[in-house]
């Protein structure tokens, strides 16, 4: 891994010595949009009549919006091409953003419903619409979320279902970040935290923070009882379901731990960063921070006590 990261940053110092600031743009979109098309037609030539076996109740659950229609197929062939099979891939959308349903998806697209995907409609929940849905109409599955605008390597899915079989009452991630306190031990801001873990980075009463979008399996029954609060979620933290499903998790109980081999760093497709993400429009504006400290005060833990809450909760 270490090597891989190396061979990545050597790319990069040669691709930027080679093409000027103003070209990198449009030569990088134009690459990846070759090597999208590339995996998706390789995609469909080597898996048009094969049949997998697929894991019973385990189900990769995301969801889209208009403007990422353009980029969605190749994150749905890295979800679908796993080495270890899923029952299904969900695709949630918001009948609101596509009022013609269907006639309002690429051809691209639908033609993946032959490999696994179910596209299912549901009320526009914004970034919620990954999983919400979902706990409603099937509560008692093994949900894995991912994210619109990533590819994910082929042992992401079986490297969280082979942890989760060693240990079925605890949440497994990928993408993690740790949670940092300042000499008060009140929590530091959000751009303070310890970023993207590594395996073994972590240690015995670190306040660990999940980030769905990298890859987290949630067993049946894991969530606190408000999960499905809609009013209560939108009032409280209404752009940061993260943070909703992560204090869900610890006020249940739940362990949170990073697997084996994780995929700490993410490939974004082409063309999706070039808006306004919405973590990063948390990130910058503080709005992560504000909306934990609204969860904090809800569930009345004190500002000097969620070190104190996490460990008591996790133990």
């Amino acid at each position: 891994k270490k090597e891989s990261n190396k061979k990545r940053e050597l790319q990069m110092h040669i691709f930027r010595f080679f093409v000027p600031e103003k070209w990198r743009k449009s030569v990088k979109n134009f690459f990846f949009t070759r090597r999208a098309n590339l995996r998706y037609k390789k995609f469909i030539k080597y898996n048009e009549n094969i049949k997998f076996e697929k894991i019973p109740d385990l189900i990769i659950s995301l969801t889209s919006y208009p403007a990422r229609m353009e980029t969605l197929s190749e994150t749905l062939i890295s979800l679908l091409n796993q080495n270890l099979k899923p029952e299904k891939v969900i695709l949630w959308l918001a009948e609101e953003q596509f009022p013609n349903k269907e006639k309002d998806i690429s051809e691209k697209i639908l033609k993946l419903k032959k490999f696994g995907l179910e596209i299912k409609w549901c009320r526009d929940l914004k970034s919620y619409k990954k999983l919400i849905p979902a706990l409603e109409t099937e509560p008692d599955k093994i949900y894995v979320t991912a994210d619109d605008d990533i590819f994910y390597p082929k042992n992401w899915l079986k490297n969280l279902y082979e942890a989760y079989q060693n240990d079925q009452n605890s949440i497994f991630c990928h993408r993690i970040h740790q949670i940092t306190f300042n000499e008060k031990n009140e929590v530091k801001p959000y751009q303070d935290w310890k970023k993207c873990l590594i395996k073994g980075q972590e240690k015995e009463g670190d306040v660990l923070f999940f980030t769905t979008g990298g890859g987290v399996l949630f067993p049946p029954n894991c969530f606190h009882k408000d999960v499905l609060n809609e009013e209560l979620f939108k009032k409280l933290c209404p752009l940061a379901d993260d943070l909703w499903f992560w204090m869900m998790i610890i006020l249940n109980r739940k362990k949170i731990k990073i697997v084996k081999n994780n995929v700490y760093r993410i490939e974004n497709n082409a063309g999706t960063q070039e808006e306004e993400p919405l973590w990063k429009t948390n990130r910058e504006a503080g709005f992560n921070d504000d909306q934990l400290k609204k969860l904090m005060e809800y569930y009345q833990i004190s500002k000097d006590g969620l070190k104190e809450f996490f460990q008591q909760r996790s133990s």
